[in-house]
């Protein structure tokens, strides 16, 4: 059997995240990948199933909020458990986060199923559009299974601490997809031409070659899982446990997309042009944040196991080494964009007004992206730390009481510029009160410890 047992409670702070996002990257590339591909392919068949492809997006984001939502409960719960050498319950985490996931899995298949016509059309979907939307949803949420188990097992992985087996799972199923786009869509290399149900196809498929690797080497190599179920009482127990820990990562999550959606809404009173370069702007930053992000795949179990272990000067100086790498990074990233903005908005757009409003507002939001960054780190500890509703609140706190009024502002002084100056602001204000917050707590723990 292979070492299982607190694999982030020892050695160099630095190497592990360094060795973790390394391994993480091309997971976090491969992820990036998914959509993009999806998007080519698709775009290649008009506007009408291009059209279709974008009613999809915000339901199979709120689908993934919710499971994520879970599943952060079963990594930090299964994380401690590790940190404290306590295999037991480590397995039974994980084999009852398994048949939860499955079982909600099948409740959104059969709920999908039976209102998903309606549910496009309260979206605006509608004629042909509607007939293909509900083509490739219908498949989706039957097959959807795969897609949750893959990426429970990818965290699980994580949370071990074999990043890389995480990312080439992740790595396969995108090449995979890939591959079956390419021939399920257009009727390719003798299979059947789908169109847009090829691609929902594609997906189940390529997302049930990626589930296996991580279920393999849980069961096989680490021996954390079992087949077999635990008594009922004891499920329902875990339960228990993992969905009152995810339900406030779940509802912090969800605040994201649709403080988005209220701030697009907003932008469109300005026009176009200011829709446009927002849109670009988003698409942009997350090139940005790629390696912090790889860093925090591995941060909430990292922080998880230590708490478990109750190495809380082991916490400390996690917090330092990840909040001081986010801020270092991410301000040479501002200085970069300071000097290379008008070049990126020139390669998105081809229209002067969307350019310039571009240029402005990198050179805006691009200094508040250290601290952003530390505010999701500080979700991160708060949550590997058993306070998953400290993450939620920082959420909260950045998008409806900072983000989204501020963007009202700018429609009261009708200047577009305000939406990426109130972005800055929430930025820098909810980053520091994370930072804050965090910090006290970590202390704290140090302190009651001693």
């Amino acid at each position: 059997m292979a070492e299982s047992k607190g694999f982030y409670t020892t050695g160099s702070i630095g190497m592990i995240m360094l060795k973790t996002s390394s391994a993480m990257l091309i997971g976090t590339i491969a992820i990036s990948l998914y959509n993009v591909v999806d998007t080519y392919f698709v775009g290649k068949l008009g506007t009408g199933p291009l059209a279709a492809m974008g009613f999809t997006l915000p339901v199979v984001m709120l689908c993934g909020c919710i499971f994520r939502g879970i599943f952060a409960g079963i990594m930090t719960i299964s994380g401690q458990a590790l940190g404290a050498q306590d295999k037991q319950r480590a397995q039974e985490t994980i084999r009852s986060g398994f048949y939860l996931a499955v079982l909600l899995s099948f409740v959104l298949a059969v709920a999908g199923k039976c209102y998903s016509h309606l549910l496009f059309l309260k979206l605006g979907a509608a004629g042909d559009t509607l007939e293909k939307v509900c083509g490739y949803m219908d498949i989706w949420f039957l097959g959807c299974v795969t897609g949750m188990v893959g990426l429970l097992g990818g965290d699980i992985l994580i949370v071990i601490g074999d990043t890389k087996m995480a990312s080439a799972a992740i790595l396969t199923g995108t090449m995979t997809n890939i591959v079956l786009d390419y021939c399920l869509i257009f009727g390719n290399c003798g299979f059947p031409e789908m169109g847009i149900q090829g691609a929902a196809l594609a997906t189940i498929i390529s997302q049930a070659l990626g589930a296996i690797l991580p279920w393999v080497l849980i069961n096989k190599k680490y021996e954390l899982m079992r087949w077999k179920p635990l008594p009922m009482a004891t499920t329902l127990q875990y339960w228990k446990k993992e969905i009152s820990f995810g339900v406030p990562v779940m509802l912090g999550s969800i605040i994201l997309p649709v403080g988005q959606t209220v701030v697009t809404r907003i932008a469109a009173h300005f026009g176009d042009v200011a829709v446009a370069a927002m849109g670009a702007v988003n698409r942009l930053e997350t090139l940005a944040f790629m390696i912090p992000m790889s860093v925090g795949f591995g941060l909430t179990a990292m922080v998880a196991q230590n708490f478990g272990a109750k190495a809380y000067d082991r916490l400390k100086q996690i917090y330092k080494v990840a909040n001081l790498f986010a801020g270092l990074y991410l301000l040479v990233i501002a200085v970069v964009i300071t000097f290379i903005a008008d070049t990126l908005a020139h390669q998105f757009s081809n229209d002067p007004a969307v350019c310039d409003l571009m240029r402005h507002g990198l050179y805006i939001i691009s200094w508040g992206f250290g601290l952003l960054e530390i505010h999701r780190y500080s979700g991160f500890f708060l949550t590997g730390c058993g306070k998953p509703l400290g993450g939620a609140l920082l959420n909260i706190l950045r998008i409806v009481v900072l983000t989204i009024p501020l963007a009202f502002l700018a429609l009261w002084l009708d200047q577009v510029l305000w939406l990426f100056w109130g972005r800055l602001i929430s930025d820098v204000l909810a980053g520091s009160v994370g930072l804050i917050a965090s910090g006290a707590m970590i202390w704290r723990l140090a302190k009651n410890k001693q």
